[in-house]
């Protein structure tokens, strides 16, 4: 949630169902500046997870219903 707070992560989708992902998190910032970041989650330092990085984009205005 620190992520979210700072601005950085500004939609987390847990994924749920019969799936190896448990989720994905859309980002702000740069693909160096996301990969940094997942690669010090403590869930992905200690090998409980692993993470992804991909390069994305929206269009204008785009934005989930409230």
């Amino acid at each position: 949630m620190q992520l979210q707070d700072a601005g950085i992560l500004s939609v987390v989708l847990p994924v749920r169902g019969d799936s190896d992902l448990a989720g994905i998190g859309v980002f702000g910032g740069s693909h160096e500046q996301t990969t940094a970041i997942m690669n010090g989650d403590p869930a992905v330092a200690a090998g409980v997870l692993t993470a992804e990085v991909y390069e994305a984009s929206g269009f204008p205005g785009d934005a989930l219903p409230s």
